[in-house]
């Protein structure tokens, strides 16, 4: 859920982005203004819950097996042995 809205002009925004950053994630809405005016807002990326047990199906499966059937799909690959796809 966001909060109260917070509203710097360019000038501020140039000079302070790392605290509107830290407000933005901190779950605040940030509009920037251009000459009193809003005109862009900089809002947090809220992050997807993690899917806990998602792979519990190969867990009987040793590592060799997983890279045999994966060695021809690196697509495939990167979702078992990355932290993150983005």
């Amino acid at each position: 859920m966001r909060s109260v809205m917070f509203q710097a002009n360019i000038h501020q925004a140039k000079t302070n982005l790392s605290q509107l950053i830290q407000r933005a994630e901190a779950g605040e809405i940030v509009i920037i203004a251009k000459a009193g005016k809003p005109c862009v807002q900089l809002i947090g990326i809220e992050k997807p819950a993690r899917n806990a047990g998602r792979l519990k199906k190969f867990s009987h499966m040793e590592n060799t097996d997983i890279s045999r059937i994966l060695e021809d799909d690196n697509e495939t690959a990167a979702l078992f042995f990355e932290e993150s796809a983005l």
